[in-house]
């Protein structure tokens, strides 16, 4: 089984035991017990921000995985945005307990949609190619001509489809083919190139704001002299508007320098650092963000200021939209150097 299959098989695992942990939050009676489930639910929902980059990075070619990481950056942003909009509602509504309740029916669907619709990495790569068939025949035999090779191909290819479906693979236990230790320890490694470094704090800091302004923004907003009660969640709006406006940009000009720079150059060789220039307006644009939001939630007096906050959110989730999808390619294609 290739890399894929593997990461698929991984989040799966995790997503099957955040099911768990969100019905535990559902019925805990006890702070501790809440607080205990939530620690596991973090732990559970990681591959969402490990093994998913990884998995786009197996499936997409260079020049398409800029959109693609736009594609699921943008999910990742909307996630706690729409969370904190509607949590408001759901706890006011019916109950602290009923959004745990809604996260393992989400939960459940991505582990049904996780397992069933990328069914073709479960696919079990026959061991025997072609070309290693014609090999033997070779040595074996001497020189082969055209027609030989050709039927030897097509032959082997078709006998081990038929033999092999994709639900058969599904069905069967395997025997893990690579070296787990080498795996636990390649991300470690990473940690030695200046470049991971500066995408790993470029990420973590925006990440880390949007999750700040989504916890902090609706609680100023429920207080005077505002008191937007359930409807506080709506603070977030700018940030729907910042992460669309961000995606659509990242979109178009994310593999613009990959392709053009191939083009220029009459080959398919890019170098990594070609990628960051396209990210400094956006990470200027977050920054800028981020010091908007704190100066209007510092000052609460003039009822306006919720205008701005709206404003610094939209500014840091455009940001955002880019840390993924420059950031982390450029670290792939540096570690692939």
């Amino acid at each position: 089984m290739g890399d894929l299959t593997h990461l698929v098989a991984v989040n799966v695992l995790m997503m099957g035991g955040a099911n768990l942990c969100c019905m535990w939050a559902g019925l805990a009676k006890s702070f501790g017990s809440l607080l205990a489930a939530r620690i596991f639910m973090g732990i559970a929902v990681a591959p969402a921000d490990t093994v998913a980059p990884n998995v786009i990075g197996e499936i997409f070619f260079t020049h398409q995985r800029g959109r693609a990481m736009g594609c699921y950056t943008v999910c990742i942003c909307l996630g706690p945005i729409i969370g904190g909009m509607s949590g408001g509602y759901i706890a006011g509504t019916k109950g602290l307990a009923w959004i745990h309740w809604v996260n393992v029916i989400l939960a459940a669907i991505l582990l049904v949609a996780c397992a069933t619709l990328v069914p073709e990495t479960l696919f079990q790569r026959f061991q025997t190619t072609p070309s290693s068939q014609n090999e033997d025949l070779i040595k074996s035999e001497g020189e082969l001509d055209d027609e030989t090779v050709e039927n030897v191909a097509s032959t082997s290819i078709n006998d081990n489809l038929n033999q092999q479906t994709i639900y058969g693979s599904m069905l069967k236990l395997r025997k893990y083919e690579g070296n787990f230790v080498q795996k636990f320890l390649a991300p470690w490694k990473t940690l030695r190139l200046p470049g991971v470094w500066m995408v790993m704090f470029w990420y973590a800091g925006l990440v880390g704001g949007v999750v700040t302004i989504t916890t902090v923004g609706p609680s100023l907003i429920a207080a005077p002299p505002y008191l937007w009660g359930n409807n506080s969640g709506l603070i977030m709006t700018g940030g729907i508007i910042g992460a669309i406006l961000g995606f659509v940009a990242t979109n178009l000009s994310a593999d613009r320098v990959i392709v053009t720079g191939s083009k220029l150059q009459g080959n398919s060789f890019v170098e990594p650092e070609d990628r960051l220039p396209i990210a400094i307006p956006g990470l200027f644009l977050a920054t800028t963000g981020l010091w908007t939001f704190g100066f209007c939630a510092q000052n609460l007096g003039p009822e306006h200021m919720w205008i701005g906050m709206q404003f610094g959110i939209g500014m840091l989730c455009f940001g955002l939209m880019q840390a993924p999808s420059i950031g982390f390619n450029y670290v792939s294609a540096l570690n692939h150097e």
